[in-house]
């Protein structure tokens, strides 16, 4: 294969860490695993569990990517938008993805939308 053709076997950059944010003894953190079997979109999930117990609260999707697939990719791949942080912001969390955008979420019902960025 061409070192210059997109997808030569160039390793891709990999995802940033991104802390866990814990408050009032539940833990939010990235889903990379454990996601519905029918999801297409792999990017956005994110999971609050109860840390004494271990019981998981919801599994959400807190942003889709726009093109989940990168032709590229071996197979016609499914291309993943990683998350960059989660922090709170007022009594919401706070989702940033590696594009730069942020969205808002419920810690009660894991429901976000879109806050700019």
């Amino acid at each position: 294969m061409s070192p210059d053709l997109p997808g030569s076997g160039a390793s891709r950059v990999p995802p940033p860490k991104v802390d866990a944010l814990e408050r009032n003894g539940i833990r939010y953190e990235p889903a990379l695993s454990g996601l519905p079997l029918d999801a297409t979109d792999v990017s956005g999930w994110m999971r609050a569990t109860n840390i004494a117990s271990g019981e998981v609260l919801w599994l959400a999707q807190v942003y889709t990517n726009p093109d989940p697939v990168d032709p590229f990719l071996p197979g016609g791949g499914r291309n993943m938008i990683a998350m960059k942080r989660i922090s709170m912001s007022g009594n919401m969390i706070e989702v940033e993805d590696i594009r730069g955008r942020r969205f808002l979420v419920d810690p009660e019902t894991g429901t976000s939308t879109p806050s700019g960025g």
